[in-house]
């Protein structure tokens, strides 16, 4: 019970850390809920996101995100309250409750944090301040001012910056697992976390962690880092993953963005594929009939009789249809993919998001681009919350004109899925979307 209590108070203080900057990004303070989540079903977690002036509740999120507050509603000053209710069965009630004759419910578990909303970029203060004006006492009272101590301000401490870029060298050599990383300004200790368990691995106050993990020959692992000071916990950095060899020395991320650019024999625009006007619908590659054999139909007696043999030398078998694996889900992102504004070989930009077929992110599946050909089998990486992209931000390629993007992802016990359209269906962009 003590440790789901930590567990639910941490997720209450990430997630409203985050949402103090952050107060509009309904889905992403929840997942920042959900990352400190190991003992507890995050399922179980009642989670409500709620906005307030001190003293009169102004807006409620509901549960799945789907609607924002009204334009003017929430101003800044105002508050972002974060509460996350649960319930704890003890297995110790169900043994003693029989012997004293006397039932034990669940017990409750709630944890409240509020925060006030201030821009991103912090609160600009002048450079002195103005004295309130003296008051004036009232006619017939006592000339005399009466002194009231004053308190002496005291500067509360802020959490350090978060730490990107995360530059960090990661070494596997003989199953020893070494960190480098550059400082963070105002940090006095930094955390090391695994992705995929978010449990602590290291504590160290200095920019390097030597043999903190154990890894396997060709075992992968993902890991980030947090800055931490008397203020509090920084948000996480970018996620940095290892594949350890038998001796090698690995490097966290792919190198920089390819430059190879595409002879016009890789262009598809003379070829049949989707026009220009329409996106192409993400479609799984189909897969060749075995047989001319017509699939079986359900009957209504049992048991039921035979296909009926074709017209022909050959007699299909009647066999059991095979059980298809669910697909995985791959989509673009936003504005994704497009075209550079500017330059001679405008580079293109892509970024998805593959999610399994109850649409729960996924942070271990290959993505790959297909085509153009001139990038076919590059692999993108996942930068958090099911997203793939690159180097931290999203792939970019060059290109001189409008280019068909197709990208695939895969991961064992899922049947592949793939997704793919015009660069020029979105608005071209100077940047990464």
């Amino acid at each position: 019970m003590f440790f789901i209590y930590s567990e639910v108070s941490s997720a209450v203080r990430e997630a409203i850390r985050y949402s103090a900057v952050n107060p509009f990004a309904c889905q992403q303070i929840r997942d920042r809920a959900s990352s400190t989540l190991t003992l507890t079903n995050v399922r179980s977690i009642d989670l409500t996101i709620s906005f307030d002036d001190g003293q009169t509740t102004k807006w409620t999120y509901p549960e799945d995100c789907s609607e924002e507050p009204p334009d003017g509603l929430v101003s800044r000053g105002d508050r972002i309250t974060i509460r996350a209710a649960t319930h704890v069965n003890l297995i110790t009630a169900d043994i003693i409750g029989p012997i004293v004759r006397q039932s034990f419910g669940a017990m409750p578990i709630e944890y409240e944090s509020s925060r006030t909303i201030i821009p991103a970029e912090g609160i600009e203060t002048g450079p002195t301040s103005t004295p309130l004006p003296t008051r004036t006492p009232p006619p017939g009272a006592s000339p005399t001012p009466t002194n009231t101590p004053t308190n002496t301000p005291t500067n509360t401490p802020q959490p350090p910056e978060p730490p990107y870029p995360f530059n960090a060298v990661i070494r596997c050599q003989n199953g020893q697992v070494d960190f480098t990383w550059d400082p963070v300004p105002d940090a006095a200790i930094y955390r090391i976390y695994r992705y995929d368990t978010g449990g602590l691995i290291a504590q160290t106050t200095s920019s390097q962690c030597n043999n903190c993990d154990d890894l396997g020959a060709s075992q992968t692992r993902s890991y980030y880092i947090v800055a931490v000071n008397a203020g509090g916990a920084s948000v996480p950095s970018e996620v940095s993953t290892v594949t350890c060899g038998a001796g090698a020395t690995d490097t966290p991320l792919p190198t920089n963005t390819p430059t190879d650019t595409p002879t016009p024999t890789h262009t598809p625009t003379n070829t049949p594929t989707p026009t220009n006007t329409l996106t192409p619908s993400p479609t799984l590659t189909p897969r060749p009939s075995r047989t001319a054999t017509p699939s079986p139909t359900a009957c209504l007696v049992t048991p039921c009789p035979p296909t009926p043999t074709l017209t022909g030398s050959e007699t299909p078998t009647v066999t059991p249809t095979p059980t298809e694996a669910l697909a995985l889900k791959i989509a673009f992102e936003p504005g994704y993919p497009s075209r550079k504004t500017t330059g001679p070989n405008k580079q293109f930009w892509v970024k998805v998001r593959v999610t399994n077929p109850v649409d729960y992110p996924l942070f271990d599946a290959t993505v790959t681009l297909v085509e153009p050909t001139s990038f076919a089998g590059i692999v993108l990486t996942h930068l958090g919350n099911g997203v793939y992209g690159l180097n931290g931000t999203c792939f970019g390629g060059s290109t001189n004109s409008d280019t068909f993007i197709r990208v695939r992802a895969e991961r064992a016990s899922y049947s592949p899925a793939e997704v793919s359209a015009w660069t020029d269906s979105n608005p071209a962009s100077s940047t990464c979307p």
